[in-house]
């Protein structure tokens, strides 16, 4: 057996997890929002590296005072600085950055009254 981390058990199950349930999540959404608290997290990372490579808008929301990396800011069709000890305010500022990218995709016939 190798010695490669790619054939243990547990990231086999996880990856099969990733094609099971994130690939057909991030395939059904228009934009895509990647959370990012200032630290690197490999359940971020590989959803965002998804993202990227399936061509999704990107909204990267930080968290106050993160710094975001140079790279991650040139994928991002938009960053919204959002604190999530203020679920209304994040929610707000989410929803404008979505409607912002729903219009510059010409998706703003679409009902936002849900």
């Amino acid at each position: 057996m190798s010695d490669s981390p790619f054939n243990d058990p547990e990231w086999l199950d996880y990856a099969d997890h990733v094609r099971r349930e994130l690939v057909p999540m991030i395939e059904d959404s228009a934009v895509t929002v990647s959370m990012f608290t200032g630290e690197i997290d490999p359940k971020m990372a590989i959803e965002t590296g998804y993202m990227i490579l399936m061509d999704k808008p990107i909204i990267v929301s930080v968290a106050p005072g993160a710094k975001v990396p140079r790279k991650l800011a040139l994928v991002a069709d938009e960053i919204v600085e959002a604190n999530l000890d203020d679920p209304a305010e994040a929610a707000a500022r989410l929803n404008a950055a979505i409607m912002r990218i729903v219009k510059k995709m010409g998706l703003d016939g679409l009902d936002d009254s849900a």
